[in-house]
C-alpha cells in the first residue's frame, strides 16, 4: 500500500517510459525484416534499377513488393510469391533466387521476374488495371492499377547473352527508346572489330542455333549488310513501327567477320526488343 501511494503521478510518468519503448519495438519488427529482404534483393541485383524505379515514383523501395509505399501487409503477385517462399522455410536469398522464374505481374510480354529485373522494369506490377494483390492470408484482389513508379513497368530490352569475343573484346549490341508506335529509337553496337564486315540480324523468334562457334539467338527474318567503323560501332537511328502489337518481341543480334572469333566471326549478344 505504501509502493502505490508514493509519488503515484510521478511513478506513471516514469512507467511511461519504457511502456512507449516497448511499444515501439512490438509496432517495428516487420518494417525491419522488409527492410532487411530489400537490402537482400538489392545485393541480389546490384546493377537493377528496378528499385531505383520505385524509389524515384513512391518515395521508398516499398512498392517493389507492396501494394503501399508505407510497406504493410498487402502484397503485389511478385511481393507474394516471396512471402510464400520465405514462409515455406527459404532464407531471403533463396526465396530471390527461386522467384526469379516466374511472371508473377502475368504482363503482355511473357518476361519472368528476372527477365524483367534484367531489364529494369518491374517484375510485380504492369499497366492498367489488370494486377492482382493480395494480403496476409493469400486472398486476391484482381483489377487494381499500379502505384506511380518511375521508368518502363514491363521490359522494353532485354539482354539475352550468348555474345562470342572476338579481336576487339565481346561485342555489345544495346538498345534504347520506349518502342512506342512512332518514336525514335536508337540501337548502338560497340567493342566490335574495326572496319569490318557486319551482318545485323532480326527475327521474330528466338533461335538460339550453334553457329560458327557461337549461338545464332534470332530466326533469320532480315540480314542487312552493314560495316563496323573505325571504333568497331555502328549507330543505326530508326522509328518504331506503329503496327506493332504491344507485347510483340522483336529478336536482334550483329555478326562480325573476324579473324580472332572462334571460326572467323565474333557476334554481339541476343537483343530483344518489345513493343509498348
Amino acid at each position: 500500500m505504501m509502493y502505490r501511494t508514493c509519488c503515484p503521478p510521478l511513478m506513471r510518468r516514469l512507467l511511461l517510459v519504457p511502456l512507449a519503448m516497448l511499444a515501439l519495438l512490438m509496432a517495428t519488427p516487420s518494417a525491419h525484416a522488409t527492410n532487411g529482404i530489400f537490402s537482400t534483393w538489392k545485393s541480389k541485383y546490384p546493377t537493377s534499377t528496378s528499385d531505383d524505379n520505385v524509389v524515384t515514383g513512391t518515395g521508398t523501395g516499398c512498392a517493389l513488393c507492396h501494394v503501399s509505399s508505407s510497406g504493410g501487409g498487402n502484397y503485389n503477385a511478385y511481393g507474394y510469391k516471396l512471402r510464400e517462399l520465405i514462409q515455406a522455410g527459404n532464407t531471403s536469398t533463396n526465396a530471390i533466387t527461386l522467384a526469379a522464374t516466374f511472371n508473377s505481374d502475368a504482363d503482355p510480354t511473357a518476361s519472368n521476374n528476372l527477365d524483367e529485373i534484367s531489364a529494369n522494369s518491374q517484375p510485380g506490377w504492369t499497366k492498367g488495371a489488370t494486377n492482382t494483390t493480395y494480403n496476409n492470408s493469400g486472398t486476391p484482389t484482381p483489377g487494381q492499377n499500379p502505384p506511380a513508379i518511375a521508368g518502363d513497368l514491363n521490359p522494353v530490352w532485354v539482354d539475352l547473352g550468348l555474345a562470342l569475343p572476338g579481336t576487339s573484346g565481346t561485342p555489345k549490341l544495346a538498345g534504347t527508346g520506349t518502342l512506342v508506335a512512332n518514336t525514335a529509337l536508337t540501337l548502338t553496337l560497340t567493342s566490335a572489330l574495326p572496319n569490318a564486315p557486319a551482318f545485323f540480324i532480326v527475327g521474330f523468334a528466338n533461335l538460339n542455333a550453334p553457329f560458327k562457334g557461337g549461338t545464332l539467338v534470332p530466326s533469320v527474318t532480315l540480314s542487312v549488310a552493314l560495316t563496323t567503323g573505325p571504333t568497331g560501332q555502328i549507330v543505326l537511328p530508326a522509328t518504331w513501327p506503329a503496327a506493332v502489337p504491344a507485347g510483340f518481341p522483336i529478336y536482334l543480334q550483329y555478326w562480325i567477320k573476324d579473324a580472332g572469333g572462334a571460326k572467323g566471326f565474333s557476334s554481339s549478344n541476343g537483343l530483344k526488343a518489345i513493343a509498348n
